[in-house]
């Protein structure tokens, strides 16, 4: 994950992720993630999930 991605709950995995479809909208990531990672940096934010 990238800094300023949009980050979307999977509630399927029970984890973030950056797939929008069949996901809720949570935040954006506030600092770049590796894959291998299991902790990202997250503002969470009421946001469009246009993404305007």
């Amino acid at each position: 994950m990238t800094a300023g991605a949009r980050l979307f709950w999977d509630n399927a995995n029970r984890r973030l992720t950056t797939t929008a479809t069949g996901n809720f909208q949570v935040g954006i990531a506030t600092a770049a993630a590796l894959a291998a990672d299991t902790t990202v940096r997250t503002m969470l934010a009421r946001v469009p999930a246009s993404g305007a």
